[in-house]
This record gives C-alpha cells, structure tokens and sequence, in this order.
C-alpha cells in the first residue's frame, strides 16, 4: 500500500445528530486502510458538542482546528480554540475533554489517535465507565450493554455557568 493524499473539506461525511450533539464525521482512517491510528475530519455544528465528556484509558488523542473555532472543556477549565491550534488530551481517567462550538461558524477539525485491541472510557459527568474492542472495521464496540447516551442529554448542564460563550 502505497501513501494517500485527502482533501480534508471533502466528503463522504456522515452525521452523528444525537440531541445536542451534532456532528459530520469523514472517517479517513477507514479510508486509508489504517491498521494502528484512527483519524478523521469532523464538522461540528454551531451550538452543539462533538460527544460526551470523556477520558481514555489506553487511546491518546490529537485534535487540529482547521476552520471556525471551539471550546474545549478539560481538567484545567474551558479554553478556546481557533484555526491552528493543536491540542493533545493524554491518557487517564481524570483527563477528561469534550469540544463545544458557540459559533458563529461551524468547526472543522482533524482529529487522530492510536488504536488499541481495547479501550476503556470514562464519563465523569455521568460516573459511566465503558469497555470497548476494536471491531473488525476500525470502529470500537462495547463489550457490555450499556446506553452510551444515558444521562448525556444535557451536556451544557456540566459546564461552568456562562463557559458556553465564546470570551470576549
């Protein structure tokens, strides 16, 4: 297999529109044939998160904004994030992150990280704890039966009063 080359803005994306989670994923990874790293271009939605606020046990994360601009909740507090600014969330229970978009425009991103046989996520806000294998397509499955959206509802519920603002 030889290098892939990707326009980042193109498609296919598919939509993730859960409530107040709204997102268009394009899965590069699958694309490429990636066996170790998960990667994709992810759109999110003006005025709404990306996923839950969670930690990985075993999966590091990058994230690129690449257009508009996000909030990032973790640990420290929320932090903005516009076009050029890289974050990486280690590994940990206690480092939990999830992005949100106040707008005006949506946010593209890149976001990559390694994949491993399992994982194990934590979801501080709910006390939730998920295992999970890597399936056969690359994408990861949980190994019990556990709603992933139980009590996810209102993720603005968990963030600092007047954080969904972008600072000004």
């Amino acid at each position: 297999m030889s290098e892939k080359i990707f326009k980042t803005a193109e498609g296919p994306f598919t939509l993730l529109d859960q409530g107040a989670y709204r997102v268009e994923k394009n899965r590069l990874s699958a694309q490429a044939g990636a066996q170790h790293l998960g990667f994709q271009v992810q759109r999110l939605a003006v005025g709404h998160f990306a996923c839950p606020y969670h930690g990985h046990q075993n999966q590091e994360e990058l994230f690129l904004i690449l257009e508009g601009r996000a909030l990032l909740r973790g640990p420290e507090g929320v932090k903005p994030l516009v076009a050029g600014d890289l974050v990486f969330c280690p590994t940990g229970e206690a480092l939990a992150h999830q992005l949100y978009n106040p707008g005006p425009e949506p946010c593209l991103y890149f976001s990559c990280s390694n994949q491993t046989e399992t994982e194990r996520g934590y979801y501080p806000d709910t006390g939730k704890v998920i295992d999970y294998k890597l399936g056969p397509d690359q994408r990861w499955e949980m190994t019990q039966p556990v709603d992933y959206w139980a009590g996810e509802e209102n993720p603005a519920a968990f963030w600092p009063e007047g954080s969904l603002e972008w600072p000004g």
